[in-house]
């Protein structure tokens, strides 16, 4: 079944830990990385939709992190030795095992926890990952400041990843 946009901000949003600390892990800046993130969260949402279903998001996105990521060293012009792509490689086939096990229960988790988030926190999330506004562009929208909309954005990550690290640990999978 192909994907949606609303399917592929449970998506993002369930893979978000394990793709940040991926890009942080190549980039080696957690600023930089975070930069790197909202460039891939646009390919997901200009590309993701063409993808054959759930299963095959968590590959690609990663490869699709690793070349952003990449890339984003290559243009910075005081960039530390990236890391040895034998090791990205090690890690892609660790992960590509692990998301054959737990993905769709990592999904279910997530699709429960945003019914459970409080309306403003999900209009947050719809409008930045669903309507794919900049974190400027939805500031402007809501009429906050922009650091105040980051701010809280990470509160709502940060919830939505203990939710969901709380319900896999209910169904026995350990899950960081």
């Amino acid at each position: 079944m192909a994907l949606d946009q609303d399917g592929l901000v449970q998506l993002l949003m369930s893979h978000r830990a394990m793709l940040l600390g991926y890009i942080a892990l190549i980039v080696g800046d957690p600023h930089q990385a975070e930069d790197v993130f909202q460039e891939l969260a646009v390919v997901v949402f200009r590309k993701g939709t063409s993808l054959g279903g759930a299963e095959e998001f968590p590959a690609w996105a990663r490869q699709v992190a690793r070349f952003k990521a990449l890339n984003a060293l290559r243009q910075r012009l005081s960039a530390p030795k990236a890391i040895d792509e034998s090791i990205l490689d090690l890690l892609e086939s660790r992960w590509s095992e692990t998301d054959r096990v737990a993905g769709p229960v990592v999904s279910d988790a997530l699709r429960e926890c945003l019914r459970n988030i409080s309306p403003q926190s999900r209009r947050l999330i719809e409008l930045r990952y669903g309507e794919n506004l900049s974190g400027k562009a939805l500031a402007d929208r809501i009429g906050q400041q922009l650091n105040t909309v980051y701010v809280a954005l990470s509160r709502v990550y940060r919830a939505l990843a203990a939710c969901v690290k709380h319900r896999m640990s209910r169904e026995g999978i350990a899950y960081e």
